[in-house]
């Protein structure tokens, strides 16, 4: 609902986060996504990020792993714009979002 009214208000919404199938498919029904992208670094790297955390938000390998599988087969996901930025800083990921936005 708050994409939505941002939507009203013609303001672009960025959902930056995780979202399961069923909030993806409510969220479809109030707003128009003219964009679907998922940063996704190689297991190795995301474990290694994780691991770099403050340990009050490391998710595991074990669950690092789970989210790889998932955002990696599940076919829900297969229209969705790829992107392994296993190798990339914070300026070169926005620099290619920005790119895919323009």
């Amino acid at each position: 609902m708050i994409a939505k009214n941002f939507h009203k208000k013609d303001l672009n919404v960025i959902i930056n986060g995780y979202l399961d199938e069923s909030a993806w498919e409510e969220l479809v029904k109030q707003v128009e996504l003219t964009h679907k992208i998922l940063l996704l670094p190689r297991a190795d790297i995301a474990k290694l990020r994780d691991e770099q955390r403050h340990e009050n938000f490391r998710m595991g390998r074990e669950a690092v792993d789970e989210h790889y599988e998932h955002f990696s087969t599940v076919p829900f996901y297969k229209d969705f714009v790829k992107i392994d930025s296993s190798n990339h800083n914070i300026e070169r990921t926005v620099k290619q979002v920005t790119g895919l936005l323009a």
